[in-house]
Parts: structure tokens; C-alpha cells; sequence
């Protein structure tokens, strides 16, 4: 039995929308959000080509790329970690939040044991932050150390 598709959720005014990268089920809805800043890694960008990526689901009319080099804070409590890996230019999003940092890893790592392990150099750099929750984007549940 495969994944449920699951509706577009209703949005309120979206400022500003934070790939992890680019691949086809990372930045599909972009051009839903055609002239809001959408921040990505440099590498990721320049690494956007056939046949690994969606090259016309990356670029379209009304693109508006903010392009960053590593680590950057990008809002009050908002920032990217650069996590390449995966893909040359993955970024993990870290939240500072009332519980605490919670990071959405995106695809830093498929694998929860992973993930819970400190299993890459990426990896490690998240466990280094000591977060609250760490979401995986192919995992409904998050991992919460202990």
C-alpha cells in the first residue's frame, strides 16, 4: 500500500518558502508560490540539472531565489544548516521554538536509525545543536532525543 495523498493544506499570506533541496517532491509546489523569496543553497542550484532533477519544476516563470552559501539565519529564529549529503546543496531548517530547536531535516536521511545514530557528517551537525525534535520529511513521526 503506497503513501496518501493528502490535499494541499489552506495557507494564510506565505512570506518566504525554504527549500532543503531540490528534487521533484522538495520544490514541486514552488511555482505555486511564483515571486515569494524561496532560499536555497547556491550548490543546490547550480547542481539543478537532467537527469537527477526536475530541471522545469526548478525553474519557471516568476522564480525568485535567494541563494545562500552555508549556514545562514534567515528570519528571528528561523535558519538553514547546511547539510550536503544528499544532494550537493541540502539544507536542514532549524526553529527555535518555546520547546526548544526543533530542525526539519528534509532528506539529510532517509533512515530513522540513522538519523538516531549520527550515521554521516551531516547528521552529526544536528545531533551537535542538541534539538528537541528532529523531523525527517519522508517520516511522519519526529525523533525526540532523549
Amino acid at each position: 500500500m503506497g503513501p496518501t495523498l493528502r490535499p494541499w493544506p489552506k495557507l494564510g499570506p506565505v512570506a518566504a518558502v525554504i527549500n532543503t533541496h531540490l528534487h521533484f517532491d522538495h520544490c514541486g509546489g514552488n511555482r505555486r508560490f511564483a515571486g515569494t523569496p524561496t532560499y536555497v543553497q547556491r550548490a543546490e542550484l547550480e547542481a539543478a540539472v537532467e537527469p537527477d532533477y526536475l530541471v522545469e519544476w526548478v525553474h519557471f516563470d516568476g522564480e525568485s531565489y535567494v541563494e545562500l552559501d552555508g549556514d545562514a539565519e534567515l528570519f528571528e529564529g528561523v535558519s538553514v544548516l547546511f547539510t550536503p549529503g544528499h544532494s550537493p546543496g541540502h539544507q536542514a531548517v532549524l526553529v527555535e521554538t518555546d520547546e526548544g530547536l526543533v530542525v526539519l531535516g528534509g532528506d539529510v536521511t532517509y533512515s530513522m536509525r540513522e538519523l538516531i545514530d549520527g550515521a554521516t557528517p551531516a547528521i552529526r551537525r544536528i545531533h551537535e545543536l542538541r534539538p528537541a525534535r528532529v523531523y525527517l520529511a519522508h517520516h511522519e513521526q519526529p525523533w525526540v532525543p532523549e
